[in-house]
């Protein structure tokens, strides 16, 4: 006597269930992939307004360092407008501006002398944290589609900490010799030096120039 079976066997719905839950678990991981590169180009975008903003005072803010060394500028770029709507700025109580992005990463402006204006990236939220994945990628972002592309309003960049500083000048400071230039920096050469932070605080410095 044939009987016939509609159900389906134990062993086939834990197969059914495995694919279902292989798929989800990939999905997952394609939508936070996604959201870090959207996040990552939304900052992005935004340090290069920031940037943008920030070229009409250079030489003002320069010029108006008469002691000659190095002095915060957050508070002019707080007044100023410069600084973005969805980053936020503090004073703290010896008067240094404290300017964070919009990833919680301190940004520390300041004029070194009459000729450069500086800022000091800091690629971890504390001292006591290592630099992220995240980190590492904003880095090379900053680097191929800001720093790369305005070599020439740039005097120097170079990572504070860690194990492969790439000092690197801007075009009319560099040489072949003992001075790489900016512009020339390799993708490998940047994803290599935004990976050397692994421990301590490191920190990315841009000095532009008038």
């Amino acid at each position: 006597m044939n009987i016939s079976q509609t159900g389906r066997s134990m062993i086939e719905m834990l197969g059914v269930l495995a694919i279902v839950g292989v798929l989800s678990v990939a999905g997952i991981v394609g939508y936070s992939k996604a959201m870090t590169k959207y996040k990552l180009n939304k900052l992005a975008e935004e340090y290069a307004l920031f940037f943008q903003e920030l070229q009409p005072y250079i030489k003002e803010l320069c010029l108006a360092n008469v002691t000659g060394v190095q002095t915060d500028i957050g508070v002019y770029l707080n007044q100023w407008n410069v600084i973005p709507n969805n980053w936020s700025f503090t004073l703290r109580g010896d008067g240094v501006g404290m300017i964070r992005d919009s990833f919680g990463r301190r940004l520390a402006p300041f004029t070194r002398n009459k000729k450069y204006l500086a800022f000091d990236y800091y690629m971890q939220s504390s001292k006591n944290d290592m630099a992220s994945k995240e980190d590492e990628l904003l880095c090379q972002k900053i680097w191929i589609d800001i720093l790369k592309p305005h070599a020439d309003k740039l005097y120097r960049v170079y990572m504070s900490e860690g194990s492969y500083a790439l000092r690197s000048y801007g075009t009319s400071y560099c040489n072949k010799e003992s001075k790489p230039c900016i512009s020339e920096r390799t993708i490998s050469e940047i994803i290599q030096t935004c990976s050397s932070c692994k421990e301590g605080t490191c920190v990315l410095a841009v000095d532009f120039t008038w």
